[in-house]
């Protein structure tokens, strides 16, 4: 995870919502500053992870008062992003 953030978050480099890197597949969308991520060794259905990351998103927004997904907005609802995830996904499959 670490090399991904180097390689790709830090660098502002994102050209593909799809990097492989060292047999991980990260598939990433992003909302302003913040990058929503999913690792995969396996091989998993990239276009299926890739639609819930978007409506996770959507999800989020919907939550939020201000409709917006900044990292104040995740930090003051923190507890509600988690019970999210808890709700959308058993056993990390969506």
């Amino acid at each position: 995870m670490q090399h991904f953030c180097d390689k790709v978050i830090a660098t502002k480099s994102i050209e593909t919502p799809i990097v492989n890197l060292n047999g991980v597949s990260f598939l990433h969308v992003a909302a302003g500053d913040i990058v929503i991520v999913a690792a995969s060794k396996s091989d998993s259905n990239c276009m299926m992870l890739l639609h819930f990351l978007h409506q996770f998103l959507l999800l989020l927004k919907s939550y939020f008062t201000d409709g917006e997904v900044t990292e104040s907005s995740i930090k003051s609802n923190f507890s509600l992003v988690y019970e999210l995830l808890d709700e959308v996904m058993d056993h990390g499959y969506p």
